[in-house]
């Protein structure tokens, strides 16, 4: 259960706005679910299984908002508007939805496999103060799904699974709200909004005790739709932008990576990591159209050397690309190019003094008007208290050349946005540290089915 109250004056005096509202909310929420597994054996490996769950949340929202009648006048006595889609609304509206999950699962000593289908129902219903009530919205899903886990003893991991799922519409999708905390933008809903639909694959394979090797990871995934939720901006006469949630075909991306470290020596490594990100976006552009298309690239080697306890050394590079394009106006088309340096030690003296040092150089060149290198440096030592070493003080200091900032240039909707950010800069912490006895044993493999 969860009761929110909260209030909102906004006071603007000048010439050309006259906004002038006090906003009051309450908001309350009742939710709850109930859950239900049941398992039979089929036949040896063979498994019956059958899981099913009732969920239901119950809101009832109230804001009144009142407007001065003349911007310089603070008297709040005049209401806004009447009308559904208003500064002032009372909503009662309630969810209920419904899955039943049956699927056969087989599993081996070496590998665990399973597929099957969940329907969903949800129920949306919901009245406002006007007294009109949104039909009851029926939403029905069915969505198979398939999956394979296979881990030949101890030797390697391989995950393969292949899905749809769905994203029901929420009660702001589809009524007509003005959204309080902007006044010159609308957000309005769509009631003939449909479920977004997604087709889901995923890989993932991991290899173990390779000769030669730390560790070997790869990894992919690619999600599509037919019907994604997009929100549509348009400008009416007044000035005032209107958001609403549609539904828009063409919605895809694709993601792949995988990290690899070879060793050199008994106590030097070479690790290797690199990300492929391509995705596109539907968007509306003055009533047409349009695809937002990002495709990223990231690739990492580093450098490691670990000597015992005593010394550990880090040295290494990222270079990412981000290629952005619109397939209608070409003026917000980039290609970006940053690269980032990495250097970290570590050393622990006889007396258990430990020393560390990192030193992280970022280029952002590239970003047009306020793109620069960035170095930030930071560095620590900590001296044990006593011979257990159990206590001890550490003083560390960071951003000690008084650099860091943050740069971006990324794009969203029809736009590029080009920002710049200070963050916290160069202070200095004294910290007590008391270590505790470590306790268990190793961990056992975990496989995530």
């Amino acid at each position: 259960m969860d009761n929110k109250d909260d209030k909102m004056f906004q006071y603007l005096n000048n010439a050309t706005d006259t906004f002038n509202n006090l906003n009051q909310r309450d908001v309350a929420s009742t939710e709850w679910i109930g859950k239900i597994y049941a398992a039979m054996p089929l036949y040896k490996l063979l498994t019956l299984n059958l899981s099913a769950d009732h969920w239901q949340q119950l809101n009832k929202t109230e804001q009144i908002t009142n407007s001065a009648e003349n911007r310089f006048n603070n008297q709040f006595e005049q209401n806004y508007t009447t009308q559904i889609d208003s500064l002032s609304i009372k909503f009662n509206n309630h969810q209920t939805q419904n899955s039943v999950k049956p699927f056969l699962s087989i599993r081996g000593k070496y590998y665990y496999m399973s597929g099957g289908v969940t329907w969903l129902n949800l129920l949306l219903e919901n009245s406002y103060q006007s007294g009109q009530v949104l039909a009851p919205k029926n939403y029905n899903k069915i969505l198979p799904f398939y999956s394979l886990s296979y881990y030949p003893a101890r030797k390697a991991y391989l995950h393969f699974s292949a899905s749809k799922t769905t994203e029901f519409p929420k009660i702001t999708d589809l009524l007509p709200v003005l959204n309080i905390g902007n006044n010159y933008e609308r957000s309005i809903g769509n009631e003939f909004l449909n479920p977004s639909d997604n087709y889901n694959v995923r890989i993932y394979t991991s290899l173990y005790k390779l000769k030669g090797f730390k560790y070997f990871y790869f990894g992919s995934s690619a999600s599509m739709s037919n019907n994604a939720k997009i929100w549509v901006n348009k400008q009416g006469d007044d000035g005032i932008i209107v958001k609403t949630p549609e539904n828009a075909s063409g919605k895809n991306n694709l993601n792949a990576w995988f990290n690899v470290s070879k060793k050199l020596y008994k106590i030097a490594y070479l690790s290797l990591s690199a990300n492929k990100n391509d995705s596109k976006t539907p968007i509306v552009i003055n009533n047409q159209k349009a695809f937002s298309v990002n495709k990223g690239t990231s690739l990492s080697p580093t450098f490691n050397l670990s000597y015992s306890d005593s010394l550990e050394l880090s040295v290494g590079m990222t270079w990412n690309r981000n290629n952005f394009s619109n397939t209608i106006n070409k003026n917000l088309d980039y290609i970006q190019d940053i690269y980032s340096y990495s250097f970290e030690a570590r050393v622990l003296f006889k007396p258990g003094t430990e020393l560390n040092t990192s030193l992280n150089i970022s280029d952002q060149r590239n970003v047009p008007g306020i793109g620069k290198v960035i170095p930030i440096w930071n560095a620590y030592i900590q001296q044990p208290l006593g011979k257990k070493s159990k206590l001890n003080l550490k003083l560390t200091a960071y951003d000690i050349l008084k650099q860091n900032t943050s740069i971006r240039r990324y794009q969203n909707d029809n736009f590029v946005y080009i920002n710049q950010s200070n963050q916290l800069q160069q202070y200095f912490m004294l910290t007590l540290v008391y270590k505790i006895k470590k306790m268990g044993g190793q961990e056992g493999m975990n496989y995530v089915y």
